[in-house]
């Protein structure tokens, strides 16, 4: 399920006490629920475990962590559709990334908005948007949903005409307004809104393959698609180029040694003359995990060169056996679909060795070491922007050879 455009924030390693806190609070145990959903062995467990998630995290009370809870209730959802339950609708509405609700609402059959909880839901939000002057954005855009999945894009887009000074602004619900005006055959006002998003960095695959469609259906093919593509990815490094100095650092680079999966000893000494990328990361951490398919091309884009080297250094677990610990971490890399080279932190005291020696506060974060040894560039979190962060760092790599 990709996105469009979405923001992602790092992990607070500090709030969440590295992953030690046992209160049902923590974000760590809202993601153990994925993995409950994960092994529900049938519908009427599936439906207990949705009853108890949603008692220990309202959603009022953990709406600016939805990016975790949503991804909870992809898995719930995901589960739902396997045992083809008929009220999907009232765990979607639930989903407060516009992207997830959307691919939810997607595989949603027509006949699931004719259940009570959807009528009553829909018709709740007729109501608000009739009797306020000015309706809150989210409600106009639900509602459009409802028009686009339910009836037909052409009343999603007519009602829309309502709302001028939302239109106006269509990268605030950007696969909305690129799905109707493809529908309604505008494929010239759905190119400028993928324009936006590749110059941000916010475009998956999947997008700019449609991206791809949509110019072509414009010019009526799609060869000068490329250099339209590439201006687009040098508006994004010459932004980045800008920047880069607000991300400069210089100090000595602590040095470690620790396992990999397999138990091989890898230290920072060994690799001294060479660039080595330092990415601290947990299983679960969401933001973490959604930037792997963007590391994963990053390593791909290196594999060949001998003097650039990116480790990922597993950090901030529950106490587990090491056994256990490597388990866990193969069977999220399977997942992802990623395979990426892992270093276990060691654990130290209340905290991890090569966190701690490196002040990491969130994660995911990002040490630029030059072959002098030397942390020269920093990064916390991840914002969604896949082409963004490749060139960011790909410009750091270039600026240390």
């Amino acid at each position: 399920m990709r996105r469009f455009g979405i923001i992602i924030f790092c992990c607070l390693i500090s709030s969440l006490g590295i992953a030690q806190k046992k209160a049902p609070s923590s974000l760590q145990e809202i993601s153990v629920y994925q993995e409950k959903f994960s092994n529900a062995k049938d519908l009427k467990s599936t439906l207990a475990l949705a009853d108890s998630f949603q008692q220990d995290f309202p959603k009022e009370h953990f709406e600016k962590f939805h990016f975790f809870t949503d991804q909870v209730y992809v898995r719930l959802i995901g589960k739902l559709e396997q045992y083809q339950h008929n009220n999907r609708y009232f765990y979607i509405k639930e989903l407060v990334s516009s992207d997830f609700r959307r691919a939810a609402l997607k595989n949603m059959p027509k006949k699931q908005w004719k259940t009570k909880d959807a009528k009553k839901d829909i018709k709740a939000l007729k109501e608000r948007l009739a009797q306020e002057a000015k309706p809150l954005p989210l409600d106009v855009y639900r509602f459009a949903e409802y028009l686009e999945f339910a009836k037909s894009p052409k009343e999603a887009y007519d009602f829309l005409q309502n709302y001028p000074e939302l239109q106006a602004n269509p990268l605030a619900y950007p696969a909305l307004f690129i799905n109707l005006y493809n529908k309604n055959g505008m494929p010239e006002k759905a190119l400028p809104i993928f324009s936006d998003l590749i110059k941000k960095g916010n475009a998956s695959d999947e997008v700019k393959a449609k991206a791809r469609e949509t110019f072509k259906a414009i010019h009526g093919d799609d060869a000068g698609y490329q250099a339209y593509y590439e201006g687009l990815i040098a508006e994004i490094r010459q932004a980045k180029y800008a920047a880069l100095k607000d991300k400069a650092v210089d100090y000595k680079a602590p040095d470690f040694q620790l396992v990999d999966l397999n138990g091989k000893s890898v230290s920072l000494a060994d690799l001294a003359g060479k660039i080595v990328i330092l990415d601290f990361w947990a299983t679960w951490c969401g933001p973490c995990l959604a930037s792997f398919p963007t590391m994963h091309k990053l390593l791909k884009i290196y594999q060949d060169n001998p003097d650039v080297v990116l480790l990922f250094i597993n950090t901030g677990e529950k106490d587990m056996d090491t056994s256990k610990r490597v388990a866990l971490i193969q069977e999220t890399l399977k997942k992802r679909g990623v395979e990426l080279p892992v270093l276990l932190d060691e654990k130290k005291g209340n905290g991890y060795a090569a966190l701690s020696a490196y002040g990491v506060k969130g994660i995911p974060a990002q040490f630029m070491i030059d072959k002098k040894g030397k942390v020269r560039y920093k990064l916390n979190g991840f914002d969604g922007s896949s082409d963004g962060l490749i060139q960011e760092i790909k410009l750091m790599i270039e600026s240390l050879q």
